[in-house]
């Protein structure tokens, strides 16, 4: 049995108190022929172990904002998200990296775009002056965000093209791809940059100015970010207005589909009856993934030859007849810029979170209320109701983010943690529906 490791390892008492049980997530999503996993109902300080070794947290004030933050891993081989707040002279930029095929870009860009953007946007409001109006200001910023966006994504395969510059990567030979690759000293590093081309992130990135009040958004890929606006009545009672403030960039998104296939006159086939771009990747935006963005001939000769490939080798090799007008999947943002009071609640959080399958009964509009209410600590009550379980509280639980995480998933309903949790797959079997990664950032402002 596959299990999640933890620094609590349950006594031979608690390991036969075991449940075999076939939920109706693993039967109603999937016609699987596999046995259901079971579950260890382990007490709470286990379960509780178990969340915090899988799981990294964050909390501090920036200026006038509190900022939680908290990713979990999924049964996995790895967490392939990455969460960063990063604070410099000019503001806050804080993100969530969703990484697809592994964690490379993820884990790159959680250290590289961060500075990035803080030189970018430095030296974009250095040049302002007080006449500098804010639609000129906001301009400005959302010139950073794409420029900096498309620099850093260029930058994941300059170090590729580097390798072949002696001469056009047409006259490579075979083997002499392969000696690059395969022979030498220079062959891991190089091998692992290849590799890392083919691999993918979204990103999820917010700028806070310094002064606070104004909240910059870019957004590449399907992760979600969330407002929320306090409203206070003359009785001083409390109500949130909520929206959501991105739109996912996916074959679900219809708006999004239309973009790509106008950007393709002709071709058939750009999606699949379950919405994945070219029958294969899910996002239509995101940082890497190359052998989306350049020419299938190439990636078949150089990249493909470092042994990591998404793309079945025979569909790739059809594409030159097929899909021949990269790229297919954009490095450009949607940029939107919003003002902040005291109060206000902002909310970040990746598809794992939006996907998990607590929120099946859930509306669209729905979600967005839910988020920022559990992270205001005022969750209506048939929120309760909906989702099975009772929910925690800001004693049970300081970190804004941890909380609304484990409110969405299982509140304090012990059962339902150790379904999350404790978890034992049949070695033989592959659930990827099971769970994926979820991340959160949450963004008091003003509450001191």
């Amino acid at each position: 049995m596959r299990s999640r490791e933890g620094p609590c390892e349950p006594t031979t008492e608690q390991l036969s108190i075991r449940f075999l049980e076939t939920e109706k997530i693993f039967t109603d999503r999937n016609s699987h022929p596999l046995p259901p996993p079971t579950y260890r109902v382990l007490p709470p300080e286990q379960l509780e172990a178990l969340f915090f070794a899988n799981s990294e947290t964050s909390a501090r004030q920036v200026g006038n904002a509190n900022i939680s933050t908290a990713t979990f891993q999924a049964y996995k081989d790895e967490n392939e998200d990455r969460v960063f707040v990063h604070e410099f002279a000019k503001g806050t930029v804080f993100g969530i990296l969703d990484g697809h095929s592994g964690s490379q870009i993820s884990e790159h860009a959680s250290r590289i775009l961060p500075l990035m953007l803080e030189k970018a946007i430095s030296e974009a409001m250095e040049s302002w002056d007080h006449s500098t109006d804010l639609s000129t200001r906001r301009a400005f910023l959302s010139n950073v965000f794409k420029g900096t966006f498309a620099d850093y994504d260029s930058s994941i395969m300059k170090p590729v093209m580097q390798i072949f510059k002696l001469k056009p990567w047409q006259d490579w030979t075979e083997d002499e791809i392969k000696k690059v690759y395969w022979d030498g000293d220079g062959a891991p590093e190089s091998r692992e940059l290849a590799r890392r081309a083919g691999r993918g992130a979204t990103a999820l990135v917010g700028f806070l100015t310094k002064e606070g009040g104004h909240l910059t958004v870019a957004n590449l890929g399907d992760s979600q970010a969330f407002t929320g606006t306090r409203n206070y009545a003359q009785d001083d009672t409390r109500s949130i207005y909520s929206r959501q403030i991105t739109t996912e960039h996916n074959g679900s998104n219809s708006i999004e589909v239309a973009r790509v296939e106008a950007e393709h006159p002709g071709e058939i086939s750009l999606f699949s009856k379950f919405g994945r771009l070219l029958k294969i990747i899910a996002v239509t935006r995101a940082f890497g993934d190359f052998f989306f963005k350049l020419d299938p001939v190439f990636c078949r000769r150089i990249l493909a030859e470092a042994h990591h490939c998404p793309v079945p080798i025979p569909m790739l090799e059809e594409w030159p007849r097929t899909h021949n007008t990269p790229p297919y999947i954009s490095n450009i943002p949607d940029v939107t810029h919003h003002s902040l009071s005291k109060g206000d609640i902002v909310v970040f959080a990746s598809d794992g979170l939006g996907d998990a399958s607590q929120l099946g009964a859930f509306a669209k509009h729905e979600k967005a209320s839910l988020f920022v209410e559990l992270t205001a600590g005022q969750p209506k009550e048939v929120w309760s109701e909906k989702l099975g379980h009772d929910l925690m509280v800001k004693k049970d639980e300081g970190n804004t983010a941890v909380r609304l995480m484990k409110n969405v998933l299982f509140g304090t309903d012990q059962r339902k943690m150790a379904r999350e949790l404790a978890l034992e797959i049949p070695p033989e079997a592959t659930y990827p529906f099971v769970q994926d990664d979820i991340s959160v950032i949450c963004v008091e402002f003003g509450m001191m």
